[in-house]
């Protein structure tokens, strides 16, 4: 669920929840290329499965990080600068450690892609054969609050990608982020202990459902890297695309540094076998320049 002081979680449970690295802000890893799309993200672990109480999300079988890592595509390598306090070794989405030795990395970069077909087939006919492919795990990555419950815009924009492709509906619902929520913390009277009590409650595993934090989200229409992805997976699960989220970090050309990110994916069958993670960035201040190009051409309610 929350960022909940960006990045405070519950201890020892395996769920999306890890503590903050000291030194934010501090480069630890540099890259000898650039990093592009869904690669420069640097994944952690992939979290679907909602526990409420928590508000948290744990691994779901055959969605993990091991998972959906592939490999066979470029090489990339790195050097640790700075391993003060990092105690896991995050790679590129889709990517695997190839090795590890004496402070350097070197990451095999998939080259897998979503599978055409399924990326601009409509909406409909997606959610009609997804337990074919996704078998009961479907369940699991699109079980979210009903749209009933949800804002009159976002009842809108949940009817206006019906007659989409997924690829459409996709880049719809980022945009919707993208232009209506802002990147800040919650730090004015009223929103800060609202904030802090949900993240008391969660740490407590006190939270009555999710519709407690997303509602609060919903309303604020703001909120940091955690929120956003959360709110994210929340509407494209709300359109039937399986979805879940990352926790990592994010390479600034061929620098990474210790500042943690989240974002959302849908996760989509790849071209050949598997599964492909695609990222679904709703943090304004995350928007590569690809990801604003294909936002700016998708259309609203």
């Amino acid at each position: 669920m929350i960022a909940r002081q960006e990045e405070s979680r519950i201890a020892n449970t395996g769920a999306m929840r890890s503590g903050e690295i000291p030194g934010k802000g501090q480069i630890w890893l540099r890259l000898n290329q650039s990093l592009e799309g869904r690669h420069q993200y640097l994944a952690l672990g992939i979290y679907g499965k909602y526990d409420a109480a928590h508000g948290a999300y744990f691994e779901v079988p055959g969605f993990s990080l091991g998972d959906l890592s592939s490999g066979g595509g470029a090489k990339v390598s790195g050097k640790v600068t700075d391993a003060d306090g990092l105690v896991d070794m995050p790679v590129p989405l889709g990517a695997r450690t190839a090795k590890m030795s004496g402070g350097r990395v070197n990451f095999e970069l998939s080259a897998s892609e979503p599978r055409a077909d399924v990326m601009n087939m409509k909406l409909s006919d997606f959610r009609a054969m997804s337990r074919d492919i996704y078998g009961e795990q479907y369940d699991t990555l699109t079980k979210t609050v009903p749209v009933e419950s949800m804002p009159p815009d976002v009842r809108a924009l949940m009817e206006s990608v019906e007659g989409m492709t997924v690829r459409d509906a996709m880049r719809t619902i980022q945009r919707f982020m993208v232009e209506n929520f802002e990147y800040r913390e919650f730090d004015d009277v009223i929103e800060k202990p609202i904030h802090e009590r949900i993240t008391q409650r969660a740490e407590r595993g006190e939270l009555s459902g999710p519709n407690e934090f997303l509602n609060f989200i919903l309303q604020a229409r703001a909120g940091k890297c955690q929120e956003i992805s959360e709110v994210t997976m929340a509407l494209l699960r709300l359109a039937g695309i399986p979805a879940a989220k990352f926790n990592g970090y994010v390479a600034n050309g061929k620098e990474v540094d210790r500042e943690a990110h989240a974002a959302a994916l849908a996760l989509m069958p790849a071209e050949g076998s598997g599964f492909h993670a695609e990222p679904v960035e709703g943090a304004w201040k995350y928007l590569s320049e690809a990801d604003a190009a294909e936002v700016g051409s998708a259309s609203l309610p």
